[in-house]
């Protein structure tokens, strides 16, 4: 059967009597008509019971009480099953940083330059009174890097500095 797999991850908690009643309900019908999973759960229930034999033998009855330990464990496992759930002041503490981590950088005046390339924001006045002074800064960058280029690389000398020596 296609949804085997969801039976089968609560095969082990429906022997220890760990399933809630509907759901080791649902898994019970399952196990009347799909015969794989039944013989898992079998062998599961052999499996278990052989540890219950075997749990007291390699402890000691004198030492530890096995039944309360095994009660112990089962709502141990029960309670780690739960999904975890996050705690209410969680998500308003990631929005409240977003919200700072926003407020710092407008601050700053990070943005500055996004808002003026989307009109939002006026350019400064030197930029509005003279933008082709502006134009093609980026140009100006480009040949900038290109002309120093040689002296990014280390070990690289440029050819002015290989003429002269």
């Amino acid at each position: 059967m296609p949804w085997c797999w969801l039976i089968r991850r609560d095969l082990t908690a429906l022997v220890d009597d760990e399933l809630a009643p509907r759901r080791a309900a649902a898994v019970r019908t399952h196990l009347e008509h799909c015969s794989a999973c039944a013989a898992r759960h079998r062998d599961i229930e052999r499996g278990v019971a052989q540890q219950r034999q075997l749990l007291p033998l390699a402890v000691g009855l004198a030492d530890v009480a096995a039944d309360p330990l095994l009660q112990r464990i089962s709502r141990r496992a029960r309670a780690e099953s739960e999904p975890s759930r996050r705690l209410w002041w969680q998500p308003v503490a990631v929005a409240a940083t977003a919200v700072a981590a926003l407020v710092v950088v407008a601050f700053l005046g990070l943005l500055d330059p996004v808002l003026i390339a989307m009109g939002f924001e006026d350019p400064p006045n030197l930029v509005a009174e003279q933008p082709e002074l502006f134009r093609d800064y980026a140009l100006f960058e480009y040949l900038d890097a290109l002309e120093n280029f040689d002296d990014i690389l280390p070990g690289r000398r440029s050819s002015d500095d290989q003429q002269e020596g």
